[in-house]
């Protein structure tokens, strides 16, 4: 299901960290995460949600390693990071 299609998650409030995020679509799916468009509550700022669907340990460690890259990068086309959970 892509494009916005209905997922379980599209419609729900998603806590991570200290923000609130409504999620409004999914946007992609891959073979271990789904990536879905949010809006933080408290700024209106539109985020993306990459939500891992692999338990496998070494998908873990690529998805943490991405996320320290974005940290690390500022760029307009390039989407940042705000916070990550389990």
């Amino acid at each position: 299901m892509m494009g916005g299609q209905s997922d379980g998650l599209v419609g729900s409030v998603v806590e991570a960290g200290q923000h609130r995020l409504n999620v409004t679509k999914k946007v992609a799916e891959g073979g271990f995460a789904i990536v879905y468009k949010a809006t933080n509550e408290m700024s209106g700022e539109t985020v993306a949600i990459k939500r891992l669907l692999s338990s496998d340990p070494e998908r873990k460690k690529e998805v943490i390693r991405e996320a320290g890259l974005l940290k690390k990068m500022n760029h307009k086309n390039i989407v940042g990071f705000v916070t990550g959970t389990r």
